[in-house]
């Protein structure tokens, strides 16, 4: 849907179609239709200067599959993933199930669009749910009763924050939030993270996004690694480039202007 200019999308209760949404931009990027006119000018801002932009979205999404099959293969049957996103083709929990039917998943989100799409989908599911939380409150994301009947965690867990911290600034204690969750999981569990960095960036693509986006993060290797503390990064291979990593044999994808990190940790 392209309106005209200066009309009003039509949006569901509780959804406002001018203010941006970063999950329905990577909508966008991953060519769905639950976008508006606002996330599609603000994205199409950011591809003029960055037009792999969209590529990179779709390698966050070849390795959202690469390493939920990963850990599922190693035994994994229970994942939490943490700003999830909308729902789109190969969700966690699809692909999971594929692999092991008996997988459990909790998906976690904040934005309004997501909670919309992820209740039609997952309706009648008993095995997958939704909680509406933000990735800075996760005593209430621990504690939602979701989670504590579909996560038990006494037992190994897969816990994933795909292209979601680099929306948190360091004043709202991310390192924090996340260790929050990690206390809370048993020896064996895996973390996931992918998150864009400012290492091997343009300096002119990272000005254009801090003018034209300005609640991007672009962190250091160093202080992506910081998340990991105390688990174990799965080498090979690594931290790598998200389009690189593959515990498998995979073929490493193309570099992008924009870099972004990724690696997968277990607990000691």
């Amino acid at each position: 849907m392209n309106p005209e200019s200066g009309q009003r999308e039509m949006a569901p209760p509780g959804v406002d179609p001018t203010v941006p949404s970063v999950a329905r931009m990577y909508d966008y990027g991953l060519g769905g239709t639950t976008n508006y006119r606002i996330d599609r000018e603000i994205s199409d801002k950011l591809w003029a200067a960055a037009p792999d932009l969209p590529a990179l979205t779709h390698d966050g999404r070849r390795f959202l599959e690469r390493v939920v099959r990963f850990m599922v293969e190693a035994g994994v049957d229970q994942i939490i993933d943490i700003g999830s996103g909308l729902p789109t083709a190969n969700n966690v929990h699809q692909v999971a199930q594929a692999i092991n039917p008996a997988v459990r998943v909790v998906y976690v989100d904040n934005d309004p669009t997501v909670h919309i799409h992820a209740q039609a989908l997952l309706s009648g599911d008993e095995r997958t749910r939704y909680v509406d939380s933000d990735a800075r409150t996760p005593a209430q994301i621990i504690n939602h009763p979701h989670t504590q009947r579909l996560i038990d965690f006494t037992r190994p867990v897969g816990l994933m924050y795909l292209y979601l911290l680099h929306y948190i600034a360091d004043a709202d204690d991310p390192y924090g939030s996340v260790r929050r969750v990690l206390d809370e999981l048993a020896s064996g569990s895996y973390l996931v993270i992918s998150h864009v960095t400012q290492e091997g960036t343009d300096p002119h693509l990272h000005a254009t996004f801090q003018k034209v986006f300005s609640g991007v993060i672009f962190r250091t290797k160093a202080e992506i690694l910081r998340f990991f503390d105390g688990w174990d990064i799965i080498t090979p291979p690594g931290m790598v480039n998200v389009s690189e990593w593959s515990a498998t044999g995979d073929a490493p994808g193309e570099p992008r202007a924009l870099r972004a990190w990724t690696a997968v940790a277990i607990k000691p």
